[in-house]
C-alpha cells in the first residue's frame, strides 16, 4: 500500500482513447462511454452518491520528481479519455495533488465534469509523514487541496485514517460546518481494517469508505459487506493486490520509485527475484463486480496497464445493472 493508501499498479491507448491489446486479450474499440449510461461503461455508477465505477488515484510515483510532470499529466489524459471521472488525490502525496490541479487548469472539454477527490489529516513535515488532526490542520489542507484543484470545491473528502475518538466531536461538527459552506460535497473515511473505523462510521457524518479490498481476503470482503449495509458507499483500494519484494528491472522513473520503496521496506530481501504476479487487470474487474463495492481506485504509473485495466473495468460494467 502506497501513502496514497492505493496499490500502485498501472497497455496501450491512442490518441482516440482506443484501447488494443496484442494477442486479442483485451480490445475496447470506443473510449469508455461511462457517465451516460450505466451498465455500459467502467464510469457508470452502481448506485450510491453517483460515484462512477472506476477511479484513478493521482498519488505513489506519480507524486516523485522521478516522474516527469508531463510523463503524469499524459497517464491523466489517457485515463480521461478511457472514460475515467473519478480522481482522487491528496496533498501529502508530494507533487500529484498539484499535478492534477495542473492537468484541470489546462480546460480540456469536459474536464469540468470530473468528480475530485481528496483527504485531510495526514501531514508530511521535514520529511516525515504523521497526523494532525487538529481542525486548524484540517482546515489548512482543504483550503490547499481547493488551491492545488483552482478554487473548486472538493467533491469528496476523505478523513486519511480514524481520527483518535476523543477528537471525534470537533471533527464532526468541522466537518458539517465545511460542508454547509460548500467547500466539500460528500464526506467519507479512507482507513486499514485495523483502524477504528466502525467508530468513525458511528459518529460522523460520513457517506463512504474506502479501504483495501485485496484479492481472495475473506476478512476484507465481510467488512465491504458491513458497510455497504450501512447504506454507505465502499471505495475499494489494493484491488490488485500481489504480495511482491522484489527490485523491477527498469529505469523507467515509476520503477525507480518503486525499487527505493522495496528497499526501505524490506532491505536485503528486497533483491529476491518475485514470481511473475497474477493477471491483475482480472482482480480489478472482480473487486468491481462485487455487490458491496461501489467504485474501485487504481493507480497506474504505465500506460499499458492503465489501458488494461479500463478495458477490465468497461467487461465487468456492462454486466452491472444499472441503478
Amino acid at each position: 500500500m502506497n501513502e496514497a493508501g492505493q496499490m500502485i499498479e498501472a497497455g496501450q491507448m491512442n490518441e482516440a482513447g482506443q484501447i488494443s491489446e496484442a494477442g486479442g486479450q483485451c480490445v475496447a474499440t470506443d473510449p469508455i462511454q461511462t457517465a451516460h449510461s450505466p451498465d455500459e461503461c467502467a464510469t457508470g455508477t452502481k448506485g450510491r452518491l453517483g460515484l462512477p465505477s472506476l477511479g484513478y488515484g493521482v498519488s505513489g510515483p506519480l507524486g516523485s520528481v522521478v516522474m516527469r510532470e508531463r510523463a503524469v499529466l499524459d497517464l491523466i489524459d489517457r485515463a480521461f479519455a478511457g472514460g475515467i471521472r473519478l480522481f482522487d488525490s491528496a496533498p501529502f502525496y508530494g507533487l500529484s495533488q498539484k499535478r492534477l490541479g495542473a492537468w484541470l487548469e489546462q480546460a480540456r472539454p469536459g474536464a469540468g465534469e470530473v468528480m475530485l477527490s481528496s483527504k485531510c489529516g495526514t501531514v508530511r513535515r521535514n520529511g516525515r509523514i504523521g497526523k494532525d488532526w487538529r481542525v486548524e490542520a484540517l482546515a489548512a489542507q482543504i483550503a490547499e487541496t481547493q488551491q492545488d484543484f483552482g478554487g473548486r470545491s472538493i467533491d469528496f473528502l476523505f478523513l486519511h485514517g480514524a481520527p483518535p475518538r476523543e477528537n471525534l466531536p470537533a471533527i464532526g461538527d468541522f466537518l458539517r460546518a465545511q460542508q454547509a459552506s460548500g467547500a466539500v460535497g460528500a464526506l467519507g473515511l479512507c482507513a486499514l481494517w485495523h483502524d477504528d473505523w466502525l467508530h468513525a462510521l458511528d459518529h460522523l457524518p460520513l457517506a463512504a469508505m474506502m479501504a483495501p479490498l485485496h484479492p481472495g481476503s475473506e476478512v476484507h470482503r465481510t467488512n465491504a459487506g458491513k458497510v455497504a449495509a450501512r447504506g454507505l458507499a465502499f471505495l475499494a483500494i489494493e484491488t490488485m493486490h500481489v504480495p511482491r519484494n522484489g527490485l523491477r528491472r527498469s529505469l523507467r522513473g515509476a520503477d525507480l520509485w518503486r525499487n527505493l520503496q522495496a528497499i526501505r521496506r524490506n532491505g536485503l530481501s528486497a533483491f529476491v527475484i518475485p514470481p511473475a504476479p497474477a493477471d491483475r487487470s482480472a482482480m480489478l474487474g472482480a473487486a468491481l463486480a462485487d455487490r458491496n463495492v461501489t467504485a474501485a481506485l487504481m493507480t497506474s504509473a504505465d500506460p499499458a496497464r492503465l489501458a488494461r485495466n479500463i478495458a477490465a473495468a468497461s467487461g465487468i460494467c456492462r454486466r452491472i445493472p444499472g441503478p
